[in-house]
């Protein structure tokens, strides 16, 4: 049986980026894809890294229709929401629901989906980088988290939004279906892993 947590019993630890679930520490969707070599954030610039976090925070403000004056304080950044808004403008999906952390215990593994938008049936990932071949499985893996009846994920549109300093875009939408089946299979691994104790979180 498939069971959705309340969300009061998800906690994910800021700094570590780790979720726990009822106390029960839980990969993410990140975590797994880098336990399986599909993303490698070694060796990502400090600047990049703190620039997504900057522009996470300030766009899931503005979602949440609080005003945000931390845009003025980085100039240099501010294209990046601008481009947010620029796509924001041209589609109309109805309410979104912000960065909430939800849980699919039936295949063990947790995650924060950027924005979804139950009314489209669409879920978001934006970036401040290129696009990659993994973004299409990590989407998969938030796909799963929010599916419909049957909670397949495959009846979500996954889209990523590739922001950029000159305020300008690009929304890439995911439509191959396998995609999912290779993030059940990472799922799996973990499993695997966690039951011979060989996965460390």
């Amino acid at each position: 049986m498939t069971e959705r947590r309340e969300l009061s019993e998800i906690v994910l630890d800021p700094e570590s980026h780790i979720y726990y679930v009822a106390g029960v520490r839980v990969p993410g969707v990140t975590k797994i894809l880098q336990d399986a070599g599909f993303v490698d954030y070694r060796f990502c610039p400090q600047d990049a890294i703190s620039r997504g976090q900057w522009v996470h925070s300030v766009i899931a403000e503005m979602e949440a229709d609080m005003f945000s004056a931390r845009v003025d304080g980085r100039i240099d950044w501010a294209g990046y929401i601008a481009a947010w808004e620029e796509f924001r403008a041209t589609i109309d999906y109805g309410p979104g629901e912000i960065e909430i952390a939800r849980y699919r215990e039936d295949l063990g593994y947790c995650g924060t989906p950027d924005v979804v938008y139950p009314g489209a049936g669409v879920v978001i990932d934006y970036k401040t980088g290129s696009p990659r071949p993994a973004d299409a499985i990590q989407l998969a893996g938030y796909a799963l988290l929010v599916g419909n009846a049957d909670r397949s994920g495959r009846d979500w549109r996954r889209v990523g939004v590739y922001l950029r300093a000159d305020g300008s875009y690009r929304a890439v939408e995911y439509d191959d279906r396998s995609d999912i089946d290779v993030f059940i299979a990472l799922t799996r691994c973990v499993a695997w892993k966690r039951a011979n104790g060989m996965w460390h979180g």
